[in-house]
């Protein structure tokens, strides 16, 4: 082969392979937005610590959540209530998720919830975001729905839980840059 030939032979193969490049790359540019649904469990095993500032009552414990659906894996979290005297309970929960996302490789992403609750009615919002390894890119928000399930020390919960809340979630989640 001359020279000419060889600068040929080299042009046309970057180019190929910036070609394929390109096209393994739009898929996840592009992506379009996924519906997610299930089903999520938690449970927590140790008492809250319990605090107070004013009236209000504040608990915080760790709290394991189980996801299947779209979502499957487990949220490990620290939840913080904050209980008035009469009123809803206001939920915050912040920790890691450990799982896959519609089949994806196995990955783990923050979670941080919002909710307002009682007994038999709960509303959370989960925002997803800072994945690792197959939930690299994740982006995600959930919606909890009323509770199926709800126990806790004056209705005792199966073991090991003190405190169980089982509930369907729906939103929707992205993988992108």
């Amino acid at each position: 082969m001359n020279k000419t030939n060889i600068k040929q032979h080299l042009r046309r193969a970057f180019v190929a392979l910036a070609a394929v490049g390109a096209l393994l790359a739009l898929p996840l540019a592009d992506a379009s937005p996924g519906e997610a649904s299930g089903t999520v469990d938690g449970c927590a095993t140790v008492l809250p610590d319990v605090s107070y500032r004013g009236n209000l009552e504040i608990d915080t414990g760790p709290i394991t959540q189980t996801f299947t659906g779209t979502f499957t894996g487990t949220w490990i979290a620290t939840e913080m209530d904050e209980i008035p005297p009469h009123g809803e309970d206001i939920a915050h929960l912040s920790g890691v998720f450990t799982g896959t996302v519609d089949g994806s490789p196995i990955g783990t992403a923050v979670f941080t919830g919002t909710g307002i609750g009682t007994p038999g009615r709960m509303s959370l919002q989960v925002i997803v975001g800072q994945g690792t390894g197959g939930l690299a890119g994740l982006h995600a928000n959930l919606t909890y729905g009323v509770p199926t399930f709800f126990c806790d020390p004056s209705t005792p919960c199966p073991p090991p839980c003190l405190f169980e809340v089982i509930a369907n979630y729906a939103g929707l989640y992205q993988f992108g840059p």
